[in-house]
C-alpha cells in the first residue's frame, strides 16, 4: 500500500470513528430535554465535523492520483451522482404524485457513496482492457 493510501485510510478510520462516537454522544445529549432550540441544533449537527474531515481525506488522496485514476474516479463520481440524483428525482415525484412513502434525505449521502462504491470497478474496467 502505498503511503498516500496509508494515510487515506488512517484518516477514513478515524473520521468514521469519530463520527460514530459523536453520534451515540449526541443522542445520549439530546435526550436531556434541557437544552435550547440553538443547542439542539448545533448537537444534531455534531455528526457532521467528522464526515467534513473525510471529505477532507477524500479530496487530499484525490489530488495524489495519476491523470488515469483521477479520470477513472471523476467518471464514477459523475455515473453516482446521476444514479442517485435521478433516483431520488424520481422518487419525489413518485411521492407527489402517487403518495408512495416518504424517503428521508438522510439516505441520499449513502446512497451515494454506495453506488460510487459500484460504478468505480465498473467504470475502471473501461480503462483496463478488461470485457464490460
Amino acid at each position: 500500500m502505498r503511503p498516500p493510501e496509508k494515510r487515506y485510510l488512517k484518516e477514513t478510520v478515524l473520521a468514521f470513528t469519530v463520527y460514530g462516537v459523536t453520534v451515540f454522544a449526541t443522542d445520549a445529549l439530546l435526550a436531556n430535554g434541557n437544552l435550547s432550540p440553538g443547542e439542539r441544533a448545533a448537537l444534531a449537527l455534531a455528526p457532521m465535523l467528522p464526515v467534513l474531515f473525510f471529505g477532507k481525506a477524500m479530496l487530499g488522496f484525490y489530488r495524489t492520483l495519476d491523470e488515469l485514476q483521477r479520470k477513472v474516479v471523476a467518471d464514477a463520481v459523475i455515473a453516482a451522482a446521476f444514479v442517485v440524483g435521478f433516483g431520488s428525482f424520481a422518487w419525489g415525484w413518485l411521492e407527489l404524485r402517487i403518495g408512495v412513502p416518504e424517503l428521508p434525505t438522510i439516505w441520499v449521502t449513502p446512497a451515494l457513496f454506495a453506488v460510487f462504491g459500484i460504478a468505480l470497478p465498473v467504470v475502471s474496467r473501461r480503462y483496463t482492457g478488461a470485457p464490460s
